[in-house]
């Protein structure tokens, strides 16, 4: 009887999903797509003024503020970086070194010892070249090609990611990746409101919160990663959240990522809505406390 009622929700899943596929790429398309979508994540409707984490940015996606072009342009991992460093006036990303339309623009022989590979326009996919004797594996590339292959838009029908140019950025590999910690400035209206903290995620992935000036952890759980040992605050914090600030008085909501490595901060990316809206808490309650973080109210 078990493997009868998996059957049937996943047969169930199958159907829904191919047909969501087929709806038109038009505004009234769009919203039930993500509307479906966010019922299967949260098994509940999105409303107004709830002060729900992921109710707030449903509404935020499916709003006007995706649409605006400089939301589309800082989507890209590339060009994301004119913007960053127009706005801090110094230089605050990882190096670029090049820029390639195609996989067979790519030769080993002519990379940087230490860089990594990875789509412009995408998530995942990443090549990560730690020395001269580091190889890119022929699966590697495959996925970074089919990676190329895909726009996000179509899988998600969010807006920020229509028109982006597929294309792979070679940039400076700032640290060996199970050193890396991602600091994640989740920021309203203009101010920060807390930083997430991402350590390992490629192995053994943990995730701790803090309030963004004093340091404050902060009791939260997101998609079931487990907490782990406390970090220290991070020397260059103040300079990071200023340049946060700085960066999210041009739109509604943006989550700031940076990397901190020797005491120095770089900017890695902008995400303008996050997790697409389905990050999954413990229960209501504590997602209701991230939104109201998020809001800035207090209570």
């Amino acid at each position: 009887m078990r493997k009868v009622v998996m059957f049937i929700k996943k047969f169930t899943k199958y159907i829904v999903v191919n047909l969501l596929r087929v709806l038109p790429k038009t505004d009234w398309g769009d919203r039930i797509h993500m509307l479906v979508y966010f019922f299967y994540a949260h098994k509940r409707l999105p409303k107004v003024g709830s002060n729900l984490f992921n109710d707030y940015l449903f509404f935020h996606k499916t709003g006007p503020a995706l649409r605006d072009p400089l939301v589309q342009m800082t989507s890209d991992k590339y060009l994301v970086k004119i913007f960053v460093e127009g706005i801090a006036l110094r230089s605050v990303t990882p190096k670029t070194f090049s820029i390639f339309n195609s996989i067979d623009e790519i030769d080993r022989d002519t990379l940087p010892n230490r860089c990594i590979l990875k789509p412009t326009h995408h998530s995942g996919g990443e090549i990560f070249l730690n020395g001269p004797d580091d190889k890119i594996k022929k699966p590697q590339m495959e996925k970074l090609k089919q990676k190329l292959k895909e726009n996000i838009y179509f899988e998600t029908r969010e807006k920020t990611y229509h028109f982006i140019r597929p294309r792979i950025i070679c940039e400076e590999l700032i640290s060996d990746v199970s050193d890396i910690k991602d600091y994640k400035v989740f920021c309203q209206n203009g101010n920060a409101r807390f930083v997430q903290v991402d350590v390992d995620r490629y192995h053994n992935h943990m995730q701790n919160f803090y309030t963004p000036r004093d340091w404050t952890p902060i009791q939260m759980q997101l998609n079931q990663i487990p907490s782990g040992p406390l970090e220290a605050r991070p020397i260059p914090l103040d300079d990071m959240i200023d340049l946060a600030e700085k960066i999210a008085t041009f739109f509604d909501f943006v989550r700031v990522d940076f990397y901190v490595v020797d005491k120095k901060f770089f900017v890695g990316e902008l995400t303008h809505c996050h997790v697409q809206a389905h990050g999954t808490f413990d229960c209501l309650e504590a997602e209701r406390f991230a939104g109201k973080m998020l809001l800035g109210i207090n209570g």
